[in-house]
């Protein structure tokens, strides 16, 4: 059966870092809704479109931009401004650890990192996201993240077509420091995928929206929804003002605040774990920063699989 009404979740490993009140620290405004600056488009709201969606975020916008561009009707409602929540505290990471022998289990999520590498490079040409191939290491400061870390590179190494070039282990702090001489001698080790990438996250958001904007979608700001309800096979979600957007499908890309919007049959369980963290400098003349590696810890994936994955969960209303 067609699956209508999606929920999805990204990584929010960042937008916990000091708790949920970071996805409010502006409050709603009262404002009526507005239309994106850059929108060419006003909404319509007696016309039933193809997708509404909700949440203005890297998620949302990107995917208001592809599918705009197969010219589906495409509205997005974001309850502030785009990018100005968990996307405007994302670190931007392009996890990338090789391209995949072939589909398999566990190949589908790193051919979609592949892909993102290439779709984010090719938005820098025309946009300035600041995207840069930086590498991306995985700390691990104790035996058991160690451990966890080595099962790691085992498990993606073996899944690669050419993975010497693409991933590695690092099994003492030396090792890691030759990649980062700033490494506390704490480290223990570490996984490194020198293809990965980053890029600011907000920047690329808007970019997403502009060129969605320009396919024909409409982008609203300021535009809570408040209840979303089904009647005859379309979707009318309704706003805290009172506006109402007609739709045969709607996707609900509002990260940790998609409980707010769905029913209690369709909540996504959260678990809070530690952020990830950048660490960078001004270059000598002080006009631009180092292309040091991202860094993250295996302290946050290590609590993710002691929870049984459960950190973003898809759910579908069919």
């Amino acid at each position: 059966m067609h699956r209508q009404l999606i929920a999805l979740s990204r990584s929010i490993s960042v937008a916990f870092l000091t708790g949920k009140h970071l996805w409010h620290q502006q409050p709603v405004s009262n404002d009526n809704s507005h239309v994106h600056p850059k929108c060419k488009k006003k909404p319509n709201h007696n016309t039933v479109g193809d997708v509404v969606i909700v949440g203005g975020g890297i998620v949302g916008t990107s995917l208001a931009m592809f599918l705009s561009s197969t010219n589906m009707k495409v509205t997005l409602l974001e309850k502030q401004s785009v990018a100005s929540e968990a996307t405007g505290l994302s670190a931007g990471t392009i996890y990338n650890a090789g391209i995949p022998k072939a589909p398999g289990s566990g190949a589908a999520e790193h051919v979609l990192h592949h892909l993102s590498t290439n779709i984010y490079a090719n938005l820098h040409k025309t946009h300035d996201i600041e995207f840069t191939k930086c590498g991306c290491l995985q700390l691990a400061n104790t035996e058991e993240e160690l451990v966890l870390a080595k099962e790691t590179y085992e498990r993606e190494s073996a899944l690669m077509t050419n993975p010497s070039s693409s991933i590695h282990f690092l099994d003492t702090s030396e090792k890691v420091q030759k990649i980062l001489p700033e490494a506390s001698s704490s480290v223990l080790g570490a996984v490194y995928t020198p293809n990965s990438s980053q890029v600011n996250a907000s920047l690329a958001a808007h970019a997403f929206a502009e060129l969605a904007s320009s396919n024909g979608a409409t982008i609203v700001e300021k535009a809570q929804v408040k209840s979303i309800n089904k009647k005859n096979n379309v979707y009318t979600v309704t706003t805290t003002d009172n506006n109402e957007f007609l739709a045969k499908i709607v996707v609900v890309a509002a990260g940790i605040n998609c409980n707010d919007v769905l029913d209690d049959e369709y909540k996504i369980n959260l678990f809070p774990v530690k952020g990830q963290m950048r660490m960078s400098g001004l270059s000598s003349d002080n006009t631009s920063f180092n292309s040091l590696p991202v860094i993250y810890w295996f302290e946050s994936y290590n609590y993710w699989k002691q929870n049984n994955g459960q950190l973003s969960i898809c759910t579908t209303k069919k």
